[in-house]
């Protein structure tokens, strides 16, 4: 009797999960949102911890094209090295970008995918002691691209991916260089 039960239940859930990434290849548009840590490079690094990074996203494709279309709203927020006692920094980027992904073969449960794309960043950093806050800010284009893996987790549509961020920062007034940094996320469309 258990394992006819067993043998249901792993039944079902694989039904589930089939139907479930079925109906996400049929319908053109997916929505999704991803989460992790964001990690400065290049004169980012030398103002900049490494920090967390989250996005809301929306993919589209249909079975005629060779390539989806994604976008994509992200935040990203990097607290600031080597301030002096009592004083709080941080770094934050928000960014609306527009990616092409294009797979790279795999199978129905796992593939990988090159994607990249170019974005509008909007920078900000700020420092704060006690009630006075003091913040630069700047918005530039930039541009993005990296690799990712789609796959399955029962009934979940899943993603993992790392990209590199190049940002045309550069203000020697307000002190900005070109800003760099490479989320590494996971991912989960619905």
């Amino acid at each position: 009797m258990k394992r006819t039960l067993l043998t249901a239940a792993a039944l079902a859930f694989t039904v589930v999960g089939a139907s479930s990434a079925q109906a996400q290849a049929l319908r053109p548009i997916s929505f999704g949102m991803s989460g992790g840590a964001a990690i400065p490079m290049g004169k980012t690094a030398d103002a900049a911890n490494m920090g967390f990074g989250l996005s809301g996203l929306a993919d589209y494709k249909t079975p005629t094209m060779p390539v989806s279309i994604r976008g994509e709203l992200s935040f990203s927020r990097f607290g600031m090295k080597d301030l002096p006692s009592g004083i709080d920094g941080n770094h934050r980027v928000l960014a609306a970008i527009v990616n092409v992904v294009g797979n790279v073969g795999g199978n129905a449960s796992v593939s990988p995918y090159f994607i990249a794309g170019p974005g509008v960043y909007s920078l900000k950093s700020t420092m704060s002691q006690d009630d006075i806050d003091v913040s630069f800010s700047k918005t530039a284009m930039g541009i993005n691209g990296g690799m990712g893996l789609n796959f399955h987790l029962g009934a979940l549509s899943t993603f993992a991916e790392a990209r590199y961020h190049y940002v045309f920062s550069k203000d020697e007034d307000k002190g900005f260089d070109n800003t760099q940094n490479l989320p590494i996320v996971f991912g989960i469309r619905f």
